[in-house]
């Protein structure tokens, strides 16, 4: 179950640039065309003394000496030819605009290319507006659909006034709208004075308690808690802790030199973005007056 995925590129830049070619196409052929006309027009311009053959200047002025008489004239040929028809020159002064038309053609050539330049800009920032909000809308449903695995209540278990072993309890709880799997959690009990409060950085299991360092008799759970309204809350205990000589240490917990501290970190991933690791922090101080507990200052987050 995977939200988003991989974009697919928007097919208008493909679009703007076929029509780019074919507008760049039909110019080019349109230019080619009106230059093939003003040659034609100025080749039928010219008139037939220009095609005449012209003598060779490196011819040798030996033939020249030679004069053959003159031939008689002929009576009958007295009457004289009349000359060839010339062909009509058309439109003459259009040979003159070829240069003028020529640029013309390179002109509107780079007004369209500009025209289809600003067209891919524009469709790359459309593009880019409609892939960032299907970012901000995936993003939102991930958010949305996730599961939020948080510490929704912290208890203790035996009577500590009485100096007996005494266990803290912690309920967990998905608030989120989809399964939290590979659920790890660890909580502990810190006994601290007023002038070190709890913080974020405290490790769990306290590194300084009693237990941390004996090696683990118990099992490692991994389990995989549902949605809130599915699931059982799943419940986390610190190790058994007692208090002595809790006839002098207690008047301590009770003035507020010394506090209890339940806290303790909780792992998870989700079904959407299976390689997001998530964390949530819990902290509760006890009140010794009013026998509840009161959420710490720090040591209280999730990510």
């Amino acid at each position: 179950m995977r939200l988003g995925g991989n974009r697919r590129p928007a097919p208008v830049d493909k679009e703007t640039r076929s029509f780019a070619k074919r507008i760049e196409e039909l110019l080019a052929d349109l230019k080619a065309i009106a230059v093939d006309l003003i040659a034609k027009v100025g080749i039928e311009g010219k008139s037939p003394d220009q095609h005449q053959h012209t003598s060779d200047p490196n011819e040798t002025r030996s033939d020249t000496r030679i004069n053959p008489a003159a031939p008689k004239p002929n009576p009958s040929n007295s009457k004289k030819e009349p000359a060839a028809d010339k062909k009509p020159e058309r439109f003459p002064r259009l040979a003159e605009w070829k240069p003028v038309l020529e640029v013309a053609g390179v002109g509107i050539v780079l007004v369209y290319t500009f025209i289809t330049a600003m067209l891919l800009c524009e469709n790359r920032k459309t593009n880019k507006i409609a892939s960032d909000a299907l970012d901000q809308g995936r993003i939102g449903s991930e958010r949305q659909l996730r599961p939020y695995v948080l510490a929704s209540k912290i208890d203790i278990v035996g009577n500590i006034k009485s100096g007996q072993r005494f266990v803290g309890t912690v309920e967990i709880v998905n608030y989120g709208q989809t399964p939290a799997v590979r659920v790890e959690g660890c909580a502990d009990i810190a006994l601290l004075p007023n002038t070190q409060p709890m913080s974020d950085d405290l490790r769990c299991p306290k590194p300084d308690n009693p237990g941390t360092g004996l090696t683990p008799t118990g099992e490692r759970s991994i389990v995989n808690i549902g949605p809130s309204n599915s699931a059982m809350p799943f419940k986390l205990n610190t190790p058994g802790t007692s208090i002595s000589p809790i006839e002098q240490v207690l008047p301590l917990f009770v003035n507020g030199a010394m506090r209890l501290y339940v806290y303790g970190d909780i792992t998870y991933f989700d079904m959407i973005n299976p390689h997001t690791r998530h964390t949530t922090q819990f902290c509760g101080r006890w009140n010794f007056s009013t026998l509840i507990f009161e959420v710490c200052e720090k040591h209280n987050g999730s990510t």
